[in-house]
């Protein structure tokens, strides 16, 4: 730097010394600038051309003197900001390196080892993604005893690239599982209880060490058995790469060998495992439509069902973990059933007594007291559950034939029968809301009821099991439960369909649905055509067909607003727009078209408020909503506004908004940016 400014001056000595030998005139300038006539206005005349030039030369060679250095400065220390930034990225890049290198030698020397991967649609029996099974094809005793004596040492390298917002990663050693059965008989006792309430737990007791010498083998093939697998069995490591919860149409399982011939290989398989842990899975694609979708299609009237498969099966956190704990990881349940059903003849035989042992989960029957209590007469277990929730259980035991959730409104008035037999306070009208909310398509209030059965039921029993006795079905499907009436015993008389003096309602069959959706479809297609050539009475007509025939069709009060508001019946306009907001209160374009209605029926600021909402919340770039906003700003004299929503609705393309603006040239008003068309 210090050479760059020495060079610099020496290069402004030089052009001085040019100035003052070309341009003698300059030597008189101390002469003249001492003059007394400095101010006269002839003083630059006086001074002649040579020195002019000179003074500017001069004036533009202080100014580089003094910018040079500085820029040169600004761009030393920009340049080394830059190298210190590139210099911190090479030694971060550099260190990764190393580190990895070194993470690389924790494995050097071993060959690459077999992997593959395969999905399935449904998980078989409860996993988790963190949880490794070790699957044997082989018994290999290297393996065996290092798992046995140092499976937390095991746990720790899987779990030595886990980012710490994961999961941390467990091997499943189910020897080491079934040996602590034989350890810990209190926690067998609760936990078999759980998985199958049926077990004769004295005498399996008994046999607790025949149990403990199943094959790792049998239990390995049932595993793979279940999960479909095709491929080639080598022993390694199994793991579920994604779940069910997460959205995924298939569940991926990579299957990774590990099979060594001493344990310094073990040990160095397992960091190579543990490195290539989290690499990325494979692209799975999952297309489905959203709650918004449905909305903005206008079948809200599916919004029940279409949020059952979530809403229902949601369960709360301290039954989860509760569930958890008694799952024990799932692996009681499939060991047993390994037992029970998959053993060969031979393997059954190896085992002292073991054909004595009845491990297969048994169904109980389900009894309804005159007391409306719920019990599992066969484990001693009763259901606890809330009188709302008892009344939504027992309209679906009154139909076991199913119900369809879209429509769940014809079992209103049964419901509510059913739920005055069980309130014991007088609680009349909170009990109407509670039921006209159980029996809206639109609400979700069923799907909570049906979740929080569910949670009382996994809450005494493993989910094989209580599937049988809570509610399920498939979106667009009957909701049932599944158990067979042969295993239900109702003693209290006003709930048994023959005798009961609350009438039971007609359930619509498979075909019955079927020729109603196709009725439906034809008369909407057909309304809808109507409407397009501007038949607005005869499409009225068509649309409350379809509304006597489906209450909570949602387009069809939605069009029929719009009818009756294009013939001038805005007050029928105005009641049919806030049905369809009813159905839809989120992204309904009903805002609008009730705001255009009440501005008919000069009731501005009713108004103002749907088209604000219509504005902020659905589209804030509909010019047609400015314009109406506007006009209805002005009956109410806030013509500033007034005049600011013009002015944007004209900037919109909105045809007459010029106009109104034109009437009020003298009103002030602030412009606002402009929203972008399509924004919402």
């Amino acid at each position: 730097m210090t050479n760059h400014i020495f060079i610099w001056s020496l290069l402004v000595y030089v052009l001085t010394g040019i100035v003052f030998l070309f341009f003698p005139p300059i030597n008189g300038f101390s002469n003249i600038i001492s003059r007394q006539d400095f101010a006269d206005y002839n003083f630059f005349q006086k001074l002649g051309f040579g020195t002019l030039v000179s003074i500017a030369i001069l004036l533009l060679i202080c100014i580089f003197i003094t910018l040079y250095p500085l820029i040169f400065l600004i761009r030393f220390i920009m340049l080394s900001k830059n190298s210190t930034k590139s210099k911190k990225n090479s030694d971060k890049v550099y260190h990764e390196e190393k580190n990895d290198t070194i993470e690389r030698k924790k494995f050097e020397g071993i060959e690459k080892p077999r992997s593959q991967r395969f999905s399935i649609e449904r998980l078989p029996f409860e996993i988790e993604t963190n949880q490794v099974f070790y699957i044997e094809n082989s018994f290999n005793p290297i393996t065996h005893s290092y798992f046995s004596k140092n499976i937390e040492k095991v746990n720790d390298v899987l779990n030595h690239y886990r980012k710490s917002y994961q999961k941390k990663y467990e091997v499943v050693f189910l020897p080491k599982i079934l040996e602590s059965w034989t350890t810990n008989l209190t926690d067998f006792k609760t936990v078999a209880d759980y998985n199958i309430p049926n077990i004769c737990y004295d005498e399996l007791k008994t046999h607790l060490l025949e149990i403990n010498q199943i094959p790792l083998l049998s239990l390995s093939n049932e595993i793979l058995r279940s999960l479909n697998f095709n491929g080639e069995k080598y022993n390694g490591f199994l793991r579920a790469r994604n779940d069910d919860s997460e959205g995924y149409t298939h569940i991926e399982f990579r299957y990774f060998e590990i099979n060594p011939q001493t344990e310094e290989e073990l040990e160095k398989q397992l960091w190579y495992y543990a490195y290539h842990l989290e690499d990325r899975m494979a692209d799975m694609h999952f297309m489905k439509m959203s709650e918004r979708d449905l909305e903005r299609m206008g079948l809200v009237d599916e919004s029940a069902d279409f949020k059952f498969h979530y809403e229902a099966h949601k369960i709360a956190e301290d039954i989860k973990q509760k569930i958890e704990t008694l799952r024990q990881t799932g692996f009681y349940h499939l060991i047993l059933n390994v037992i029970s059903n998959e053993l060969s003849d031979t393997e059954r035989n190896s085992l002292n007594k073991f054909e004595t042992i009845n491990l297969n989960p048994k169904l109980s029957h389900l009894l309804i007291t005159n007391d409306y209590e719920i019990i599992l007469t066969d484990y001693r277990k009763e259901i606890k559950i809330t009188p709302l929730q008892k009344a939504v259980y027992f309209l679906f035991l009154r139909h076991p034939e199913g119900i369809v959730f879209k429509y769940i409104y014809d079992y209103r008035d049964e419901l509510l029968e059913i739920y005055k037999n069980l309130m014991y306070f007088d609680g009349w009208e909170n009990a109407i809301d509670s039921i006209k909310n159980l029996t809206d398509p639109t609400n979700n209030s069923i799907n909570e009821k049906c979740s929080r059965i569910k949670e009382a039921f996994v809450s005494c029993c493993d989910d094989n099991i209580a599937k049988y006795y809570y509610i399920t079905g498939h979106r667009g499907n009957l909701k049932k439960i599944m158990l067979d009436s042969n295993f239900i015993k109702i003693e209290n008389e006003i709930l048994l369909t023959k005798t009961s003096k609350i009438p039971l309602t007609k359930s619509k069959s498979k075909a019955e649905i079927e020729s109603l959706e196709e009725k439906l479809r034809k008369l909407y297609d057909e309304c809808k055509k109507m409407f397009s050539q501007k038949e607005y009475i005869n499409a009225i007509n068509g649309f409350t067909e379809i509304i006597l025939l489906s209450p909570f069709h949602y387009n069809a009060y939605f069009y029929r607003a719009i009818c009756h508001s294009n013939i001038g019946n805005y007050l029928e306009a105005e009641q049919d727009n806030n049905h369809a907001i009813d159905l839809n209160k989120k992204d309904s374009p009903s805002y609008h078209n009730r705001g255009e209605a009440r501005l008919m029926l000069k009731k501005y600021t009713e108004a103002i408020d749907d088209f604000n909402y219509y504005i902020d919340n659905i589209e804030d770039s509909s010019d047609d909503s400015y314009f109406l906003r506007g006009i209805a700003k002005m009956e109410l004299d806030l013509l500033e506004s007034a005049c600011q929503d013009w002015y944007i609705a004209k900037e919109l393309g909105h045809d007459e908004a010029n106009k109104y603006l034109q009437k009020y040239p003298n009103i002030k008003f602030k412009k606002i940016k402009i929203p972008e068309k399509g924004k919402k």
